[in-house]
């Protein structure tokens, strides 16, 4: 199955390469490349935006009055581990990681570009990095993966909308 534009952008059947606005950019699930980073989960992906809560009491009887409300941006929470055959290799995964990730003051953007199969269009959005929390240390792994190193960081959206890439922002 083809993703869509109004299918919106695939999670996890993606690779997403975090660009952050100085500095060098990291490439998260990309099973072609080993060492890589995987993504096992993207909290808040589908969620609706936050959103403001216009309303007040009515002066007679029970009850509010609501009036129109606007969206605001949204936080997405990103999962995985950095994964890789040899310890050196997953130090350098996990580093280039938390330089990437590092420069939390201004937006940066992450593209997201489907799997050849199911395939679909590229998205991207732009964010601001609010947390990165990597374990304390790293596990062993699998048999083809022996060491791990499991992380977490969220995004703050300030647009909650996701872009097909190349097209402007409107």
């Amino acid at each position: 199955m083809a993703y869509t534009a109004a299918d919106g952008p695939p999670a996890l059947d993606a690779v997403h390469v975090w660009t952050p606005a100085s500095g060098s950019a990291v490439t998260l699930n990309n099973k072609a490349s080993s060492p890589w980073i995987k993504i096992d989960n993207i909290q808040g992906w589908r969620s609706l935006p936050d959103a403001d809560d216009n309303r007040e009491p009515l002066t007679v009887g029970h009850g509010e009055i609501t009036y129109d409300s606007r969206y605001l941006g949204k936080t997405l929470v990103y999962e995985g581990r950095a994964m890789a055959t040899f310890r050196e290799s997953m130090h350098g995964r996990i580093n280039a990681l938390v330089q990437a990730l590092g420069a939390s003051k201004d937006e940066g953007t992450m593209s997201v570009t489907p799997y050849t199969v199911p395939g679909g269009v590229a998205w991207q959005y732009t964010a601001r990095v609010i947390d990165f929390t990597p374990n304390s240390t790293w596990t062993y792994g699998n048999r083809y993966y022996a060491y791990q190193w499991g992380f977490q960081f969220s995004l703050r959206m300030s647009d909650p909308y996701f872009y097909q890439a190349g097209t402007p922002y409107l």
